[in-house]
C-alpha cells in the first residue's frame, strides 16, 4: 500500500485495514536542519517553485512522511492580495507588513489573484510534487476568511461576519 493511499484510506474512514499508521504534517515542519539537508532555505522557499519542492519533499525524503505539504507560512495569498510581505529568513517566517483595507467595502479581489507569482510558485510546486511523487499524499493550505480578516483589515470593529460573507461571495465571480 503506498503512502498516498494509506493517508487516503485515514481521510475516507473506510475500514480498510491499512498497515500501519499514516504519518504526516499538515503544517510547516521546515528546521533549519532541513532546510540545510535538502539545500533549499526560507525565505526563497516561500515563492519560488524549485526551491519550495526541494524543501516540501524533506517532508517524504528526510522524516519519511506519508503526505507531503507544499505551504511554509501563511502570508502568500495576503500578499497576492496586495498586502506588503516581510519574507523574514531562514529563522523567521514571514510576516505581513500593513494591511489593505479599513472595512468590508474596501474588499477587492483582483481577476488576475491567481496569476501574482507566490501563487503560481505554490501551484507548480503542487505539479511537481505530483509529478515526482505519485504515491505520496501532497498536501496544501487554503487560508478561510476569518484568518484573513485578522490579516488584511486594520479594524476589525466591523461585523466581521458581514465580512467573511462578502468574502466568500466575491470567490463566485472568479
Amino acid at each position: 500500500m503506498t503512502p498516498k493511499e494509506i493517508i487516503l484510506n485515514i481521510l475516507s474512514k473506510d475500514k480498510v485495514k491499512n498497515p500501519r499508521p499514516g504519518v504526516g504534517n499538515p503544517v510547516s515542519s521546515t528546521t533549519i536542519e532541513q532546510m540545510e539537508m535538502a539545500g533549499s532555505f526560507f525565505p526563497e522557499a516561500h515563492y519560488d517553485a524549485g526551491k519550495m519542492f526541494a524543501l516540501a519533499r524533506a517532508n517524504y525524503e528526510i522524516l519519511a512522511y506519508d503526505m507531503i505539504m507544499t505551504i511554509f507560512s501563511v502570508v502568500i495569498e495576503s500578499y497576492a492580495l496586495g498586502c506588503k510581505v516581510d519574507w523574514g529568513r531562514q529563522d523567521m517566517m514571514p510576516q505581513i507588513r500593513g494591511n489593505i483595507w479599513e472595512n468590508y467595502g474596501d474588499i477587492d479581489i483582483k481577476k488576475d489573484f491567481i496569476s501574482n507569482h507566490a501563487i503560481k510558485a505554490v501551484l507548480e510546486c503542487i505539479s511537481m510534487l505530483k509529478k515526482s511523487y505519485p504515491g505520496v499524499a501532497i498536501t496544501g493550505k487554503v487560508f478561510g476568511p476569518h484568518i484573513k480578516t485578522n490579516i488584511v483589515f486594520d479594524n476589525l470593529c466591523h461585523c466581521e461576519m458581514q465580512i467573511c460573507i462578502i468574502w466568500l461571495s466575491s470567490f463566485r465571480h472568479m
